[in-house]
């Protein structure tokens, strides 16, 4: 079942418009916190589920006091959804009385999965599934089941200690119906199974009388022996893994060995062994030149700015003469200054001699001369020749000497731009010297080593288109023998889904089940039948939960070491075993070392890890899509862009609903999805018109 449309109104954050959305195999809601993306993905919740999903017993604190209806809006909450099965509509009533319209093939697999089952496997929401990991066993176990989807073996035996409790209390009156539906509808969905496989494996030429034991081991041996004579053929020495596998290997493990041995055959063909290796030539001359580039941009800038400078200032050479002219001025000045201040001197000590009590003020004390008013002729005389002058003096020195440091800071600019431009040619040098040594020969002076860089890696690149030609034919033998391996595998879930119906049938047609359909007045033998079939189930909720992590487990942690890095993690092991106290399933993370790894992980880790569970086991549920809240929480840059390659894989199976506030993992959604995309831009919140959303025209 897949979504196709969605029309909603007056729900949580829409208002009174009728907002709609046509989905794609990839839709995207991008937007702020509180724009409505959140709102879009719980409409579609509710309309499936209605009121199982409010409430404490969701498991979401946000949950508790959900109010559905839009306090804005007038009237009542709706919700329509197109599915490609069919369609439901949803609406509120007053009195919170829900009302719903649904087509039968929809209605049939909202009643056979809970919410509980829909919000484990296919909506993604960050505290849920986040909790998987560190919620207690029970919850944990329980989670696990329903994304294994196993977890109708739970209402089978839920069903069965109903009964039991009621024949406890209603004197053994038995009513086997609920059981036998149950059971029926298992059986009924094992033949549907089979049905659709039988189908799709005969459409691919494998005929009705192949579908057995027989010939399954049959393809066993010839895939075996058609990968075992081609890695002859190339000199390959295969594994011991490989040469033990036999017709009686199990399917999962066979089909693994075969994957790992197919993709040591690519990694060690002479041409691809070439092809790697030109490959990496071809990356390191590209590292070169764009070196080379770079370090010659330097260059001409390094001169550009050389040449500006001597432009406005002159060189060196010219700045040095300036330098010494400015000296010769200053020391010019300095002698003036110097006579002037002997001059002064003389003076000015006539002028204190004059000044001492006793002394005739008339009276030059040098030449002995008399001459009225001397010792003030003296002192104007001071003032207006020396005193003056000498500041004046003072003036011009200070202004050379200013003069003068500017020309030295110039000097020392361009002792600094020449040693730059020294260094950058240094540089290039070395990066010649590097490309010289790289490519076997030694690059003139009259040569452009771009050119030469650029003619070599363009040799290489013709040479890998003539490697990836002549490889072709080599891996084709290769993908003849990996298109046997989808076959082989429904083959054998075909025979694994008969042996689950015939062991129901079974169980059906034993003389305990018929004496408890006539109200077996046996209690003790009742209560024993009773168990040994809650055993059985229980058992057989083992088994496949056993199968289809063995199936997953090598994608699980493919899809963690490839989100995220973990340096004590080399490898994910999910394991399942009975809890000897509940009788259930009980699941463990552990790492190469057994031991246990949710204490070792990071809040960021436990997302990719959660993320890793989820895609890898979402397939189990029935529904062809996936919805994913804000799945790039406590991620790195890298890992959110690892995690959108992942999800490509993804999108060749499930529709993938996704939202996001996050405007690096949007970038990555828009630009490395290579599925069709629809793309809804939620921009600015009016509380009275409700979200404002933009399609995107890709």
């Amino acid at each position: 079942m897949k979504i196709e449309k969605l029309k909603v109104k007056a729900f949580r954050g829409f208002v009174n418009k009728e907002n709609e959305f046509e989905f794609a195999p990839i839709t995207i809601f991008y937007g702020p916190n509180g724009t409505g993306k959140s709102s879009t993905l719980n409409a579609i919740e509710w309309c499936f589920y209605g009121n199982e999903c409010t409430g404490r017993a969701t498991g979401i604190r946000e949950r508790i006091d959900w109010e559905l209806k839009n306090r804005n809006a007038s009237e009542a909450p709706s919700v329509e959804i197109e599915t490609s099965i069919g369609k439901i509509v949803k609406s509120l009533e007053k009195g919170s009385r829900e009302k719903s319209q649904l087509d039968p093939e929809v209605e049939a697999i909202l009643n056979k999965y809970s919410f509980k089952d829909f919000l484990t496997g296919v909506y993604q929401h960050q505290e849920v599934i986040r909790a998987i990991l560190v919620e207690e066993p029970k919850v944990r176990n329980e989670g696990f089941d329903r994304l294994l989807g196993l977890s109708e073996y739970r209402n089978i035996v839920q069903v069965i200690n109903d009964i039991i409790r009621k024949t406890k209390s209603d004197n053994l009156e038995v009513k086997m119906t609920p059981i036998k539906d149950k059971i029926a509808a298992k059986v009924e969905e094992w033949e549907k199974m089979i049905k659709i496989k039988r189908e799709d494996i005969i459409n691919k030429g494998i005929k009705e009388e192949d579908i057995s034991d027989e010939k399954e081991g049959d393809i066993k041996d010839e895939i075996k022996k058609e990968l075992e004579e081609f890695m002859k053929e190339l000199g390959i020495n295969p594994t011991n893994e490989f040469m033990q596998l036999n017709k009686n290997t199990e399917t999962e493990m066979f089909n693994r060995i075969v994957k790992n041995e197919v993709t040591k055959c690519r990694s060690e063909m002479p041409e691809m062994k070439k092809q790697k290796e030109l490959g990496g030539k071809q990356s390191i001359l590209n590292t070169l030149l764009g070196g080379y580039e770079n370090l010659l941009k330097n260059l001409n800038e390094k001169r550009s700015r050389l040449t500006e400078f001597i432009s406005k200032n002159g060189d060196k050479e010219k700045l040095e003469i300036k330098k010494n002219e400015i000296n010769g001025e200053i020391e010019k000045i300095n002698r003036e200054k110097e006579e002037r201040s002997l001059q002064g001197s003389i003076i000015k000590k006539a002028i204190e001699f004059l000044e001492q009590e006793g002394i005739n003020k008339n009276l030059c004390p040098v030449c002995g001369k008399e001459t009225a008013d001397l010792l003030g002729h003296l002192k104007r005389e001071y003032e207006e020749k020396y005193e003056s002058i000498l500041k004046g003096l003072e003036g011009q020195l200070k202004e050379k000497e200013m003069e003068k440091e500017e020309i030295e800071r110039l000097i020392k600019e361009s002792d600094n731009l020449q040693g730059e431009l020294k260094s950058s040619q240094e540089s290039l040098k070395k990066k010649i010297s590097e490309i010289s040594k790289e490519i076997n020969r030694e690059i003139k002076v009259d040569e452009d080593p771009k050119a030469i860089l650029n003619s070599r890696i363009s040799e290489i690149q013709n040479e890998l288109e003539q490697l990836r030609g002549r490889n072709k034919k080599k891996d084709q033998k290769l993908m003849d023998i990996e298109e046997k391996l989808p076959v082989l595998e429904k083959i054998t879930e075909i025979l694994k889904y008969q042996r689950y119906r015939d062991e129901a049938r079974i169980i059906e047609s034993t003389d305990e089940w018929k004496k408890l359909e006539e109200v077996s007045n046996n209690f003790k033998k009742l209560m024993e039948n009773l168990e040994n079939i809650i055993s059985a189930i229980q058992k057989a909720s083992e088994e496949e939960a056993e199968s289809k992590i063995r199936s997953a487990q090598d994608k699980i942690d493919e899809y963690f070491k490839a989100i995220t890095n973990h340096s004590s993690v080399q490898k994910i092991d999910l394991q399942v075993k009975k809890d000897p106290r509940t009788h259930w399933n009980n699941y463990k993370l552990l790492d190469q070392n057994r031991e246990e790894i949710i204490p070792i992980l990071s809040q960021g880790n436990l997302n990719a890890l959660a993320l890793s569970i989820f895609l890898a086991l979402s397939e189990n549920l029935p529904f062809e899509f996936i919805m994913l809240d804000d799945p790039s929480q406590s991620l790195s840059s890298e890992e959110k862009e690892r995690l959108v390659e992942k999800l490509n894989e993804v999108s060749k199976k499930k529709n993938i609903i996704i939202s996001t506030m996050d405007n690096e993992l949007y970038k990555f959604l828009k630009e490395k999805l290579t599925k069709q995309k629809k793309i809804y831009e939620f921009g600015p919140y009016n509380p009275q018109e409700g979200p404002l959303v933009n399609e995107v025209q890709i």
